[in-house]
């Protein structure tokens, strides 16, 4: 069995802004940190095996906060797990890119298939790379949802559902197939 904890990195001040981040390489702020320190403490009650991180800073600094407190000694870097790029809204607030583009189009957003695609081939190598470890995956929202959504053959769709900064999200690997054991 293999056992994925994914993380969403903490707080940014675009998220407090309520802003699309996309490819944005935004830091933690104060708040974001001690975020990652309070998901630390809850995840040091588990073993894992490997850390796997989006590139963005907002990712790798909650994934390094964590690894110390873990104990684990290196983070690998993965580029199927970094956020959606959304093009043009990127920056922009929900209202504002429904106004900027009220017909729904957006210049430069990766399309939903290509998002899932590249989460589901970064799922493929993890078990093929780690199987029978366990381990934690910092990444974003869009891609969470994503993943959430491609794990559960579509049956959970999360839409407007927030994911919380550094909230716990589990899947575990049981004969090939994935299977959502906690979710936000």
């Amino acid at each position: 069995m293999t056992t994925v904890c994914i993380v969403r990195h903490g707080e940014t001040d675009w998220n407090a802004l309520k802003k699309f981040q996309g490819r944005e390489d935004i830091e933690l702020k104060e708040r974001g940190k001690e975020q990652a320190a309070a998901a630390a403490e809850y995840l040091s009650k588990s073993s894992w095996d490997v850390i796997i991180s989006s590139p963005l800073k907002r990712a790798s600094m909650t994934a390094h906060i964590i690894r110390s407190r873990i104990g684990l000694t290196n983070i690998n870097t993965c580029n199927s797990f970094i956020e959606r790029d959304f093009g043009k809204a990127s920056g922009l607030t929900l209202q504002q890119q429904r106004e900027v583009f009220p017909d729904g189009i957006i210049p430069g957003k990766e399309d939903d298939y290509v998002l899932q695609d590249r989460i589901i081939k970064g799922l493929d190598m993890i078990l093929q790379k780690y199987c029978g470890k366990n381990i934690i995956l910092v990444s974003h929202g869009a891609v969470i949802n994503s993943l959430i959504k491609a794990v559960s053959n579509n049956s959970i769709d999360i839409g407007e559902t927030k994911i919380k900064n550094t909230c716990i999200n589990i899947i575990k690997n049981i004969q090939g197939q994935w299977n959502i054991v906690e979710f936000n």
